[in-house]
């Protein structure tokens, strides 16, 4: 399904945001699934923090929320893999205006090859 979406978005000369919605499954893991088409130079990463929920909670009950621990690894395997195989910087988006956020919850962007 996933090389159906990118061959259309790619004939069109658009790029494609994979969009990672993790409910209770750990983000890594989540993004790993991912990472050969995010080798694609033109396939990026969005996730939904909002229906990340903590063990025991259903998603979409609650705004859920990632912090920058959770989120940071991730961008950085992204930025190896760009480093690796010489692609454009990946663009990553951290969606959701509605999840809460506290400074400690901020995803770092000190991470160049990644861009948010």
């Amino acid at each position: 399904m996933i090389d159906r979406i990118v061959a259309r978005a790619r004939a069109r000369g658009w790029i494609t945001f994979l969009d990672v919605q993790p409910g209770l499954a750990p983000l890594g893991p989540e993004v790993d699934r991912l990472m050969p088409w995010l080798a694609e130079p033109d396939v990026h990463l969005a996730i939904d923090p909002e229906f990340a929920m903590p063990e025991g909670q259903k998603p979409g009950g609650r705004i859920g929320t990632l912090d920058a621990a959770t989120i940071n690894p991730v961008l950085e395997r992204i930025a190896r893999l760009v480093d690796s195989l010489g692609l454009p910087p990946r663009w990553s988006s951290s969606t959701g205006s509605r999840a809460r956020c506290s400074p400690t919850q901020r995803t770092s962007c000190a991470i160049p090859r990644c861009r948010s």
